[in-house]
């Protein structure tokens, strides 16, 4: 919706309204810093995961708790709620991808090797794109979960981002190997590696249209790119 922005503070989640800059909902939460959160496309929803290995889901307006998992040794590393409101995917240290029903929170599992670092939803809901420490991305089809659909090799450390353009047919991985790869998905090649940072890339991202690509590094930069077309 792009209405609501959740901050993450110790013991708080805070939700704002980013055009006024005003706090509408703070929602306690864990005695340990909780690491990531989203908000369900409606908006109405807050997901959170703790560094205590739990999973929580709160009622945006009122911080009423939805669901809350058991807690675990694993560490979350990744988070993301599907476009059409229906599942909620998690990345753990584990190399296992969590994958929840919001319906009933039933919970199917499956993974890479190593800690899943990044993950996100295809815009139509229908494939789930994972990252990981093992340098590998893989591709999975939701309605067959957890099977995989396809796997991309040719970076040469921790894959740590994962960004799906409005074109069904591109995605992007950012890695710790200083690099940003852009990746077509029915030919199952990469098109273009961007190889501009000179340290980590954190974070890579498209905007609204597919035509730009922002990448984030530990070298201090951030660098805005033409996305090519396939």
């Amino acid at each position: 919706l792009g209405q609501s922005l959740v901050q993450r503070q110790r013991l708080m989640e805070d939700v704002w309204d980013p055009t006024t800059g005003e706090q509408f909902s703070s929602i306690q939460c864990e005695p340990m810093e909780n690491f990531l959160a989203v908000l369900s496309p409606d908006g109405d929803l807050v997901v959170t995961c703790s560094r205590r290995g739990k999973f929580l889901v709160f009622k945006m307006m009122t911080g009423e708790t939805v669901y809350e998992s058991e807690p675990t040794t694993r560490f979350y590393y990744s988070l993301d709620y599907s476009p059409d409101g229906k599942y909620i995917a998690v990345g753990s240290n584990e190399g296992i991808v969590y994958l929840y029903d919001t319906e009933t929170y039933q919970l199917i599992g499956s993974g890479h090797t190593m800690s899943i670092r990044g993950l996100t939803f295809s815009n139509d809901s229908k494939l789930l794109f994972t990252g990981s420490e093992d340098k590998n991305v893989k591709v999975w089809e939701i309605g067959s979960f957890p099977d995989v659909v396809d796997s991309f090799y040719g970076h040469l450390s921790f894959v740590t981002d994962i960004a799906v353009s409005p074109n069904p047919e591109v995605f992007a991985s950012a890695s710790s190997d200083h690099t940003v790869k852009i990746w077509e998905l029915s030919e199952r090649r990469c098109i273009q590696t961007l190889a501009d940072h000179i340290s980590h890339v954190w974070s890579a991202n498209f905007n609204y249209d597919g035509t730009r690509l922002l990448s984030v590094s530990d070298d201090e930069s951030m660098n805005f790119y033409l996305a090519k077309p396939c």
